[in-house]
């Protein structure tokens, strides 16, 4: 089954991070047929660089879409999925490090189990109070926090 993957990523990302998470793609058990990487708005040179390293590899693989201007993450993304090419899109962001078989597994619950959207990692929020702190100058606080707890790839069945 073919897919596109859609990517963005913008001036603050680290060159390492996209290369890595380009890599990650790369070594996938069932290869995307496209990736769509926005640049939104201008990059740094070494993104370029990665990018244009990865082109030239694989010329039919990449389609690297340029916005003028840096315009957010949900408009880079409709904007890229108008390039795709494929009805199944995994998204992934230019910091991702996806597993071998990551698009394996998604496309399996897709196709076998007839899943409308699957979540390669799910976070669960679980709040926990921290100890009340006291100082001379202060009143008693109670703080919050949450922590973020991966429960793997769900499968989200069709209504």
């Amino acid at each position: 089954m073919n897919y596109s993957v859609l990517m963005s990523v913008y001036h603050k990302e680290q060159p390492e991070n996209l290369r890595t998470s380009i890599n990650s793609l790369l070594k996938q058990t069932v290869m995307p047929a496209q990736i769509v990487i926005v640049c939104d708005g201008e990059l740094t040179q070494g993104l370029y660089e990665v990018l244009h390293t990865f082109e030239k590899e694989n010329p039919s693989l990449f389609q690297v879409v340029q916005l003028a201007e840096q315009s957010g993450l949900g408009n880079a993304l409709n904007e890229g999925m108008k390039y795709c090419s494929y009805e199944i899109i995994a998204r992934m962001d230019s910091d991702d490090i996806s597993c071998p078989d990551r698009m394996e597994k998604e496309l399996f619950l897709l196709q076998e189990k007839h899943a409308d959207i699957v979540s390669g990692s799910v976070a669960d929020l679980k709040r926990i109070r921290k100890k009340p702190v006291r100082s001379e100058n202060s009143r008693r606080h109670r703080k919050k926090s949450y922590v973020l707890q991966d429960v793997g790839i769900r499968l989200i069945i069709p209504v």
